[in-house]
């Protein structure tokens, strides 16, 4: 490699920034660490999908990050605690845009979190945060950025394992997270969910290792604190350090970095010093073990040499919390003593005597439950090695939890018809604490509004402005506090203020994107937009249909796309954009979509079924797949696809079996059709597209309201997705879902449930909550059931689909069909 500008070293890969502005990484790649839209480990640096000005780059322990040159952000990898910043939690193998964030001026990626720093000196943070290593105040994990609370003049930030610390342009550290070893150095080992002032030092840069952190001083020395096994603090003793001490021996230094279990310093003359765990040759010194910094010796010709060990361990030593606060976290290490006198960091297996009154992760990170009165658990860790087995226990007193004495709720006061806002709720402690809570939230009137678990308002269609209750309650410590935030649902339509695309940031050649487009309004509500008329910056790469599908052209190399959409309400048209790059290399194949299905068919009655594959980067391709399908209800082309229903006496169901292998990947989609005697009446078309098999099942339907007419629109057609405004002569409706759940293994009886507003399954109650409101006539809806959901446990489940202008109107009128019986 040349012309790198920056490189950056994670837990088991590495990357760099080119001049051009690309950049590359190499290592392990199972999580999609490299960003080349494949899982294949390189030894040898790969070109990250679709970044092509980078200023720098970060790589955390399975995920890597990027600021682009624009002041944007983009991650990718592993993704299952939103560390990604991309609004959910499935790895991506290729580059996405972080969620609301610009004029970034630095990213560190670190464990399973990230943070940035704004240009304005504000510090950001998400992904997980069960030892409030985000720096809120609280401890529920953020798929999008959250502020940290009160960092608003950082220079540089630094995310660890479980902690993250900030320089701030007046010398000042700030550090947050877990301190089981003093890593925040404040002087405890406290843990804290927000800002803790560092003792005594005025830095010039930071760096975060696994549960230790190290600073360059303004005067040009180092000091670290925290963790201190294997001498990583620098100062000449193996001491955990709660407070900064100085790295002997270090001056003129510019910079820090710090490893797992050592740290090294680049200083004015160009000479680098590292000290600390040196297990592996990582110091580069030649030298033993130091507790003191070392030179580094240049390479003569060969590199260093892993060292392998033959010892055995004879004794385990845990380091760890002696109490903790119910609700709380905490983490544990452990250090083995071997036969020949050293001293390892391990990983053992843990276990809890009592995992209701403390649970503990593999990691060791321990989770103590709510008790009412102080109880006792023991930890206990185990590890082998060479043929010895050492344990060793921790044992912990759970305190009693401070009772919450109230709780606040922010949320916005007024929302127009069908639309989104989200409330937040925080709570106030006994002991004077306050921490954001998610409680139980329940609306007096679920026909104007409904709140989803998370707190996602989703306003109904009323015909005069009204006053919805939403009631918020939280139980902890046997104590419950509850809140109530009153909002308006109006009438009349907010202003329409801008107009929201969003899909991927990149999508491999010939392939399909499903296109969202939100309209943001002057009460900060949005909604879905239909109507939405798409423009592309060159025509010739691709087309939006009717159904907000972008299909691109296939390309020889990486070519820039950018999508416009333009929407009109009330007189006022908005337009949104989205860039995106169509990636040359093919993405990495993970599911198969069954396309054209139907969950009825008649004696005699044929579909022509086709699939498509979901791919690593979001998109899809329309691929060519092998087919059965079990039983004699049913008989079907293995080659085409083409499925016939046979003559049966009574309704028979047959499992539709598609396989699809593409470079030795192999998916299957199945989907179960019932075959009639006869064909039955109905006023609703729907096409099923089924994704996965049960035990990991997408599920969607395409809804046609208008029953005299053929489902699919052509090109020109009037028909839209989604919500839309209709015309004063033509009817508005409301489409409801609901699903039957069989009595048996979930539930003692059969049970109905229907989706609401909010994308949630509730219980059936009347007026019953609808899915989408304001819905024209001769519409086509997308219906989103399920995705990746292991439906086995609901074998048998029917799903129904109906539209009325009420829901009494609907039933009535017979408006209604079941579309799927879940296998």
């Amino acid at each position: 490699m040349s012309n790198a500008t920056q490189v950056s070293t994670g837990a088991n890969h590495s990357c760099a920034v080119l001049g051009t502005g690309q950049v590359q990484c190499w290592g392990y790649n199972i999580n999609g660490e490299l960003g080349n839209s494949s899982s294949s480990g390189s030894n040898i640096p790969v070109t990250v999908t679709g970044i092509t000005d980078a200023s720098s780059v970060s790589a955390g322990s399975s995920h890597t990050c990027a600021v682009l040159k624009a002041g944007t952000v983009q991650c990718w990898g592993s993704n299952a605690f939103g560390q990604l910043g991309n609004s959910e939690t499935t790895t991506r193998f290729s580059p996405v845009a972080v969620s609301f964030v610009s004029s970034v001026a630095s990213v560190s990626a670190g464990n399973e979190h990230t943070c940035i720093v704004l240009t304005n000196g504000t510090a950001q943070c998400w992904g997980r945060n069960n030892s409030g290593q985000l720096g809120t105040g609280g401890n529920a994990n953020s798929a999008t950025s959250v502020s940290v609370v009160g960092a608003n003049n950082a220079s540089s930030i630094a995310a660890g394992t479980s902690h993250t610390c900030a320089a701030l342009s007046n010398g000042d550290v700030n550090c947050w997270g877990i301190n089981t070893n003093g890593q925040l150095g404040n002087g405890t080992r406290t843990s804290s969910t927000l800002p803790s002032g560092v003792a005594g030092i005025n830095a010039t840069s930071i760096a975060t290792g696994s549960y230790h952190s190290c600073a360059v001083a303004s005067g040009g020395g180092v000091q670290c604190w925290g963790y201190n096994n294997f001498g990583q603090v620098g100062d000449g003793s193996i001491i955990d350090r709660t407070a900064p001490a100085t790295s002997l021996g270090v001056s003129g230094a510019t910079k820090v970095a710090a490893g797992e279990n050592h740290s090294c310093a680049l200083l004015s003359t160009g000479t680098v010093q590292c000290w600390g765990d040196d297990t592996y040759g990582q110091l580069g010194s030649g030298r033993p073990l130091p507790y003191t910094p070392l030179s580094v010796v240049a390479p003569s010709g060969q590199g260093g040499l892993s060292v392998a060990s033959s010892f055995s361990p004879i004794s385990l030593t845990l380091f760890g919390p002696s109490t903790l606060k119910g609700s709380t976290s905490a983490g544990a290490s452990a250090t083995a003593k071997y036969t020949d006198g050293a001293e390892r960091s391990v990983t053992p297996t843990w276990t809890s005597s009592n995992p209701n009154v403390a649970s503990v992760s593999p990691a060791g990170v321990i989770t103590a439950g709510t008790v009412a009165t102080d109880k006792q658990v023991t930890i206990t860790a185990s590890f082998s090695d060479k043929g010895a087995t050492v344990s060793a226990t921790l044992n912990i007193t759970v305190t009693a939890s401070p009772p919450p004495t109230s709780l606040t709720l922010s949320g916005p006061t007024s929302l127009q018809n069908a639309g989104t806002a989200t409330a937040t709720a925080t709570a106030l402690y006994k002991d004077g604490t306050t921490r954001s809570v998610t409680p139980s939230w329940t609306s007096d009137n679920t026909t104007a509004a409904t709140v989803s678990a998370t707190g996602v308002i989703t306003a109904g269609t009323v015909s005069a402005d009204t006053v919805v209750t939403l009631t918020a309650s939280l139980t902890e410590s046997g104590v419950t506090v509850s809140a109530t935030l009153r909002v308006t649902i109006a009438a009349a339509r907010a202003t329409l203020t801008s107009l929201r695309v969003s899909g991927a940031s990149s999508m491999q050649s010939g392939g399909q994107l499903l296109l969202a487009t939100s309209a943001i309004y002057s009460d900060g509500s949005s909604r879905p937009a239909a109507g939405v008329s798409y423009t592309l910056s060159n025509p010739a790469l691709g087309t939006v249909n009717n159904r907000n599908i972008l299909s691109v052209a296939t390309v020889t190399s990486d070519t820039a796309l950018t999508v416009t959409a333009s929407y009109a309400e009330d007189g006022v048209t908005k337009t949104g954009s989205l860039s995106l790059t169509i990636t040359a290399a093919p993405a990495k194949l993970t599911r198969l979509t069954i396309i054209g299905a139907r969950g009825t068919l008649a004696a005699g009655e044929s579909l022509n079924l086709s699939t498509e594959g979901v791919y690593a980067d979001a998109s899809r391709k329309a691929v060519t797949s092998s087919w059965q399908v079990s039983g004699n209800a049913a008989t079907i082309v293995s080659s085409t696809g083409v499925l016939t229903a046979n003559p049966v006496a009574t309704e028979t169901s047959a499992l539709v079996t598609a396989s699809y292998t593409e470079a030795g990947v192999t998916v299957t989609a199945q989907y179960l059709v019932l075959v009639q005697a006869q064909e039955l009446p109905s006023p609703l078309q729907a096409e099923v597209q089924v994704t996965g098999t049960s035990t990991n099942l997408g599920l969607v339907v395409w809804a046609n309201i208008n029953a005299s007419s053929p489902l699919s629109a052509p090109a020109g057609s009037s028909r839209v997705r989604g919500t839309v405004k209709p015309a004063a002569d033509r009817p508005v409706y409301r489409v409801y879902v609901a699903a039957l759940v069989p009595g048996g293994a979930l539930l003692p009886s059969p049970t109905i449930f229907v989706l609401n507003r909010s994308r949630t399954w509730q219980g059936v109650s009347f007026p019953v909550a609808e899915y989408l409101s304001g819905v024209a006539d001769n519409s086509v809806q997308l219906i989103e059931i399920f995705d990746q959901l292991d439906v086995s446990i609901i074998s048998g489940t029917k799903i129904f689909i109906g539209y009325g202008i009420t829901d009494t109107e609907m039933i009535e009128s017979g408006r209604f069909r079941m579309v799927y019986q879940v296998q």
